[in-house]
């Protein structure tokens, strides 16, 4: 569930808090409900992790796919060891899509 607030002060007055860090700005604030899961899929689609190909699709040889992006677990994470491990599947796709997006931006 995605809810839009007009400014810190309208999250803080919903979360029932006297105020929130001023670092985070004065514009609107987007939040998500976030809820664990039991499964997750660690496989898929390779994407590249250095700077000209971050966040692309990349080919079996390696060579971005212009224009295509992915995030998540639609993608191959680089740490398969460790996905087992409670909240990396979250965290990946947090840090994946911020990747992609300022790669598609």
């Amino acid at each position: 569930v995605m809810k839009k607030y007009d400014s810190p002060a309208a999250l803080a007055k919903d979360m029932k808090v006297a105020e929130l860090d001023s670092s985070i700005g004065k514009d609107a604030i987007y939040v998500a409900t976030v809820t664990p899961a039991l499964y997750s899929c660690g496989g898929g689609l390779t994407t590249g992790w250095q700077d000209s190909v971050a966040g692309k699709v990349l080919t079996a040889s390696k060579t971005p796919v212009e224009g295509l992006f992915a995030a998540g677990e639609a993608t191959a994470a680089p740490f398969g060891k460790l996905w087992s491990v409670s909240g990396i599947p979250l965290l990946y796709s947090i840090y994946s899509g911020r990747i992609a997006g300022r790669a598609a931006a």
